[in-house]
């Protein structure tokens, strides 16, 4: 049974939050008893964001997150009622594993699907090197089977 964190109402103190990021990084026992998982950089925020993900809470720095869409997104999400940290720059890179720092990252609840819940679906264009070779080779006179 996974333990849900509700950082809810009061914004947890910088320390506590670095540290739990610090965790999540590092402890996949951790992560998976808690339902959690840090993301950091300004795409993975944005595909976080696109795909209605359930964020925890979000971790930015001012100075460092200049992406305009980024900024945008914190700010709906804190108006939205999402817990927002911010740090400095050099606490954003003491947990930042990323080679060039964006200075935005969210703590993120696990999504599970179970595999037979899905159901396959094929689109033409998935196949269209194999339909073509299979032309090719057909044009010559052999048989392609797929």
């Amino acid at each position: 049974m996974t333990r849900k964190h509700n950082f809810g109402q009061t914004l947890p103190s910088v320390p506590q939050t670095l540290a739990e990021i610090k965790r999540l990084q590092t402890d996949q026992r951790y992560r998976d008893a808690n339902g959690l998982f840090f993301i950091e950089g300004v795409r993975n925020f944005v595909q976080v964001a696109d795909n209605k993900f359930d964020i925890a809470l979000i971790l930015y720095s001012e100075r460092l997150l200049i992406a305009p869409l980024a900024r945008k997104l914190v700010r709906r999400f804190r108006r939205s009622g999402i817990p927002v940290v911010k740090v400095s720059p050099e606490e954003f890179r003491s947990i930042s594993q990323m080679p060039r720092v964006s200075g935005v990252g969210a703590i993120v609840r696990q999504r599970w699907t179970l595999l037979d819940t899905i159901s396959p679906t094929v689109y033409p264009h998935q196949f269209s090197g194999i339909d073509r070779l299979d032309q090719t080779y057909s044009m010559h006179g052999y048989r392609c089977v797929t």
